[in-house]
């Protein structure tokens, strides 16, 4: 399809995120791929994912992510984030502020130290 690039290994995904307006992730079944997910929210690029994509990351569908099961849902999300440059850096912004909030080392030992504290 004109336009669509399907790559397979990649040296740097870093790189390649970068050059992308948005992210797809439509998966039936994720197990340890959210990394992907976060990585794209975190350089604020909006994501389209399924539920299981989803699962473990748990952001709000519409902010930074829009969370879509069907095939149909899914690819109406896509263009209309790639024909409306406005929501498509608005949601981009508001998934690198949940990824800040809620995926850095200091979210991490927070929330370990609200574990110990319940612990103690």
């Amino acid at each position: 399809i004109q336009g669509v690039e399907v790559m397979g290994y990649v040296d740097d995904m870093a790189e390649e995120i970068s050059k992308a307006s948005i992210a797809v992730a439509p998966l039936k079944i994720a197990r340890g791929i959210q990394n992907k997910v976060l990585e794209a929210m975190a350089m604020a690029k909006p994501v389209v994912a399924t539920s299981a994509a989803n699962e473990g990351i748990n952001a709000r569908d519409g902010e930074g992510i829009f969370v879509r099961d069907t095939a149909a849902e899914f690819s109406e999300a896509i263009v209309s984030l790639l024909s409306d440059t406005h929501t498509r850096a608005k949601v981009g912004m508001k998934a690198r502020a949940f990824v800040e909030e809620g995926f850095t080392w200091q979210a991490a030992y927070k929330r370990l130290d609200q574990f110990m504290g319940r612990l103690l």
